[in-house]
């Protein structure tokens, strides 16, 4: 592992998540700072998981998430739209840059795939990181429910020039394109499992797993637009549609690599 591209990432995911917290300007913008780190970010996945072949271990997997996530974040919020989301984002990142070395394992697991099969996989890490920052999205999107509801508005860090059903809307947004990504991942796998991996679909709980997020998902997005659903039972369902998902795939992988070594 490059240490220079791990310090500085670091660092510059660091330095915007301090200003956010102590509400307190060191510089004019962090767009750039946090841009630079994506790019930092990149090469780091690079040298880790595209170095030779293709190595998914549970380290570079959520190495590579963590990444998709912060891009979604710098497209979703490149006008400054909304304040203290960078919160959410760039500390999940941290903290998984920050284990990394801890929980990267001994050996390599590099693997080589088909065009298929590829195309399978950046569906599948598409979808999880969409859906991932989905989740952190309508976190913040509940915090800046309550913020508009407090006494002392200018104390808060959570802030949006968006109206709360402009916010709202573009959560649901993001979940269309997660749940378009996961649907194409879950019935490709469901499918043509033989072609894509040249082998019959495994019936086991990453399968399971995965098919009740879908399920989960669904019913959100059914019932937002058939019952105008919204606020907390969306949220909360949403929720656990993503605790399923990180179950079928991280969950798995964080069992086999991490706990049974």
């Amino acid at each position: 592992m490059n240490e220079t591209l791990y310090v500085v990432t670091l660092i510059l995911y660091l330095i915007p998540c301090l200003s956010s917290l102590s509400n307190i300007k060191i510089i004019k913008n962090y767009n750039a700072l946090i841009g630079i780190g994506f790019i930092t970010h990149a090469l780091l996945i690079f040298n880790n998981v595209f170095n030779q072949g293709v190595d998914l271990s549970f380290a570079n997997s959520t190495l590579l998430l963590s990444w998709i996530i912060v891009g979604v974040f710098i497209l979703l919020n490149k006008n400054s739209r909304y304040q203290g989301l960078e919160i959410f984002t760039l500390i999940p990142a941290l903290i998984i840059v920050l284990v990394f070395p801890l929980i990267q394992p001994d050996y390599e697991s590099i693997r080589y795939y088909s065009t298929s099969a590829g195309i399978h996989i950046i569906f599948a890490l598409l979808g999880y990181g969409l859906l991932a920052f989905g989740s952190i999205f309508s976190l913040f999107l509940l915090l800046f429910e309550k913020s508009l509801h407090a006494e002392n508005k200018s104390s808060s860090i959570i802030a949006s020039s968006e109206p709360l059903l402009d916010v709202e809307k573009k959560l649901f947004q993001i979940y269309w394109i997660g749940f378009a990504f996961l649907s194409f991942t879950l019935f490709s796998s469901l499918f043509f499992s033989d072609y894509i991996f040249n082998q019959a679909l495994d019936w086991n709980h990453k399968t399971i797993f995965t098919i009740l997020a879908w399920l989960s998902y669904a019913l959100v997005l059914f019932g937002r637009v058939n019952f105008g659903w919204r606020g907390k039972k969306s949220i909360t369902i949403s929720l656990l549609a993503f605790v399923f998902l990180i179950l079928a795939y991280l969950g798995t992988k964080f069992v086999v690599e991490i706990i049974l070594n």
